[in-house]
């Protein structure tokens, strides 16, 4: 693996969130490197709901976009050494999917 990547798992027809929830839930080297990164600050994800568009990456690890900003969260999917956009409450991760989290300025 490299460096500052974990693994997770997801059961067959799942969706990411669960993968996500599970790396977060179980893994004590991810979460022991990010307090030794973030001051003792546990890792974690925050989602939220909206009403128009669903569910969606809100922070990690303590980082959230903004609205000033117009920064956002974007999950990326690699297949076959192909990236493309995802949504986390649809997207059904495939074996040995790599996805990828990544803190963007919204180009609009």
């Amino acid at each position: 693996m490299v460096p500052g990547s974990y693994s997770s798992s997801v059961v067959e027809g799942g969706v990411l969130m669960g993968a996500l929830r599970r790396l977060q839930e179980t893994q004590h080297n991810f979460k022991a490197r990010c307090a030794s990164v973030l001051s003792h600050t546990p890792c974690r994800f925050t989602v939220k709901w909206d009403p128009d568009f669903g569910l969606f990456l809100e922070s990690v690890n303590g980082v959230a976009g903004n609205v000033h900003e117009q920064t956002y969260w974007e999950i990326l999917s690699e297949s076959s050494e192909e990236h493309r956009r995802i949504d986390l409450g649809e997207f059904h991760p495939q074996s040995y999917n790599a996805a990828h989290l990544r803190k963007k300025i919204n180009e609009r």
